[in-house]
């Protein structure tokens, strides 16, 4: 690819530029010293370069951020860049699936999390970040709670139809020792006039079901790790490679959401494992259990094929 298609590149990512997409572009390694020594190039990590002349913005900080975890723009920083009242952006922070702790993260935070699908995935100022709705639920775990009433409350404001969305997303990943959990489950019942009980959670109500109804317990948050892919399972039966997750609608949501859960289906796909949506409601009556029993019986005959 021509050097244009490069700095083209660079521009849309405020000035930035990775190893990986540079070796994508097929540019060579005496090429980047050249451009480097000519100061075309400026290093800011191991893996992140700046064009030469790119006005240091926190724009641009924050992009480096992204590039350099692989992660999103999160919290607070995800916050500002939404434009919730009382987010100004100044922690720059990210959340990522997996991270490595020998890498470069000067001027930033980076958050882990365990539970991160399509559709929490968003874009501002080409911005790889947290969706607004995935950013209302974790800033609770890192804000004071006058400001996330503030930014919930603008939130509401600004889509009337957001307190919905943010409820129905809370009781996916809401989970016991979850920070922030307990003053957003507060703050979605004083907005929508209902009580949400502790034990109202996805996780919680299937495996409720699943030991009532006498099937073997699930693993919780099951890690598959296979080279820089990392996905945590919600409830997985690991020698079956099997595992029933909460159905994220990123259909709902966006292209971008939408490839990133296909990529990630894929991906699990291609090192065998089997992986059955619900919805919320369907595990809250219990609807699943008869199907998820059938599932397991034909996933316990493929590993047997697979084993014997």
């Amino acid at each position: 690819m021509s050097n244009l298609e490069v700095f083209a590149r660079a521009a849309r990512q405020h000035g930035l530029i990775t190893t990986q997409q540079l070796r994508e572009f097929c540019v060579p390694r005496p090429t980047v010293s050249g451009w480097l020594s000519q100061q075309r190039l400026e290093r800011l990590s191991p893996s992140v370069y700046r064009v030469g002349g790119a006005p240091d913005t926190w724009y641009q900080r924050v992009m480096r951020a992204t590039l350099d975890t692989g992660g999103l723009a999160s919290h607070r920083t995800s916050g500002a860049l939404h434009g919730f009242d009382g987010q100004d952006g100044r922690l720059i922070e990210v959340v990522v699936e997996r991270w490595k702790r020998s890498s470069h993260h000067d001027g930033y935070i980076v958050h882990e999390t365990k539970d991160l699908r399509g559709v929490d995935i968003a874009t501002r100022f080409g911005i790889p970040c947290t969706s607004l709705v995935r950013t209302l639920i974790d800033l609770p775990a890192v804000e004071h709670p006058f400001r996330v009433e503030q930014a919930l409350d603008h939130a509401c404001r600004v889509n009337a139809g957001i307190l919905s969305a943010v409820n129905d997303r809370f009781l996916q990943v809401a989970r016991r020792g979850r920070n922030g959990t307990r003053l957003m489950r507060k703050l979605l019942g004083e907005r929508t006039g209902e009580y949400i009980p502790p034990g109202s959670t996805f996780e919680k109500l299937a495996l409720d079901w699943i030991a009532q109804a006498g099937i073997e317990t699930p693993v919780k948050q099951f890690k598959v790790v296979d080279g820089d892919f990392t996905a945590y399972l919600d409830l997985a039966w690991p020698e079956l490679l099997f595992a029933m997750e909460c159905d994220s609608l990123a259909f709902h949501f966006g292209k971008a959401a939408q490839q990133w859960d296909r990529r990630r289906r894929r991906h699990l796909k291609r090192l065998g494992w089997e992986v059955a949506e619900y919805s919320y409601d369907e595990v809250k009556s219990g609807a699943f259990i008869r199907e998820l029993r059938q599932l397991l019986v034909l996933a316990s005959k493929t590993s047997d094929i697979r084993t014997g």
